[in-house]
């Protein structure tokens, strides 16, 4: 038996509040004053969105399972929304509400972080855009179209991510390497080149991002077979899910 809206909305409800206790734990306090600190910040923000993808994946397997669990399609949606929410405030310690720097002033100077907002805005799209599906609110046009090329759109904007890293000093480190490296260059310790170099964190960085990008085309396709009715295979349904905890499954992973 399919549950009515209102019970709909209970389930949505109370997967928001489990699946988002990591998040509120992370604004109790957000300590980011050292490389150490800036980099576990990063790791926690990554797998935490992990963690929210690899729920939309399962649960939206599930719903395909069987007409009876339908009614997670109304459900999933809103796994979007949650990090997609947490990111607009909490991406960059330095912005607002967190930091000082405006949000406007953050557009204008601070690449990373208006890419963090950008990243928000698509995900809480995908949420509301999906939940409409599930309601059969949307024009056929737009329901073909809207999820694959947001999720293009997000896989492409990841090659262009300005991701800083937060260098942590080693015993045999010489100079103050501390802080964010804004290109994902470190100068290099003498050589008779000088110039820039890329670090090995930096490059163990792009390589995560870049398989990111990878899966995110590959639920952007398989997506976009569905939602158009281009493929009837019985497995096409279960393509999207099962890359969406693929990523889900690397983001939980992610190590700086």
């Amino acid at each position: 038996m399919i549950p009515s809206d209102r019970k709909l909305l209970l389930l949505a409800f109370i997967a928001l509040i489990v699946v988002s206790l990591p998040a509120a734990a992370q604004l109790i306090h957000v300590p980011t004053e050292t490389p150490e600190e800036g980099k576990a910040f990063s790791e926690f923000n990554h797998r935490m969105a992990g963690i929210f993808l690899l729920g939309i994946g399962i649960l939206a397997l599930l719903g395909n399972a069987g007409p009876n669990l339908g009614f997670l399609g109304k459900v999933w949606p809103f796994l979007f929304v949650v990090p997609g929410l947490y990111l607009a405030a909490m991406s960059d310690p330095e912005v607002w509400p967190m930091g000082t720097q405006g949000w406007i002033d953050a557009f204008q100077r601070n690449a990373e972080a208006r890419q963090h907002k950008i990243f928000a805005v698509l995900l809480v799209s995908l949420g509301v855009l999906e939940f409409q599906r599930a309601r059969g609110k949307l024009r056929k046009t737009v329901a073909t179209w809207a999820f694959p090329a947001l999720a293009a759109f997000g896989a492409v904007f990841l090659f262009f991510h300005d991701h800083q890293v937060d260098v942590v000093p080693t015993a045999s480190a010489q100079g103050p390497h501390a802080g964010h490296d804004m290109a994902g260059m470190s100068h290099a310790a003498g050589g008779e080149h000088g110039g820039h170099v890329m670090d090995e964190t930096m490059m163990k960085v792009m390589n995560q991002h870049f398989w990111f990008s990878m899966v995110g085309f590959g639920i952007a396709l398989s997506k976009f077979l569905l939602d158009g009715k281009f493929w009837r295979k019985p497995f096409v349904p279960f393509l999207w899910p099962s890359f969406m905890c693929v990523l889900g499954v690397l983001l939980i992973l992610y190590a700086e």
